[in-house]
């Protein structure tokens, strides 16, 4: 049985939030990413039903740790991945990447930190963020 119950990362994001974090890593969020941010600040559902696609947990905004520190890192691994916004990560350590809102493949992709390989997948956004919760705002 599914929960709406949820373990949090980070403190609540605002509008406000989500612009400066667009600032620092130079790509604008898509709006299902933006509306999910709105609702939950990284983390996972406390029921232990798996994601379908294999999501383990979403990534923080404004924390130590967040997503703008990831992106970061990731971009030094991979110039490809700076036009992503790392947003969640499998039970691997691969992190799923959202693309930019301005991006004309509106594919996520999935980036392999050991190989630093970075491919598309043929799943939309809103797939890979929590069943029954977000929807683009």
């Amino acid at each position: 049985m599914v929960t709406n119950e949820w373990h949090e990362d980070g403190p609540p994001v605002t509008v406000e939030d989500i612009a400066a974090a667009e600032r620092a890593i130079g790509v604008r969020f898509p709006a299902a990413l933006r509306a999910f941010y709105l609702e939950h600040n990284g983390g996972s559902p406390v029921d232990s039903a798996p994601h379908p696609l294999g999501v383990h947990g979403y990534e923080p905004l404004g924390t130590r740790g967040d997503l703008v520190q990831l992106h970061g890192d990731l971009s030094e691994i991979s110039d490809e991945a700076r036009a992503f916004i790392p947003f969640a990560y499998d039970a691997g350590g691969a992190s799923f990447l959202a693309p930019s809102a301005d991006d004309p493949d509106p594919r996520p992709a999935l980036f392999f930190v050991d190989g630093g390989d970075l491919e598309r997948i043929d799943h939309p956004l809103e797939a890979l963020l929590p069943p029954g919760r977000s929807s683009a705002r």
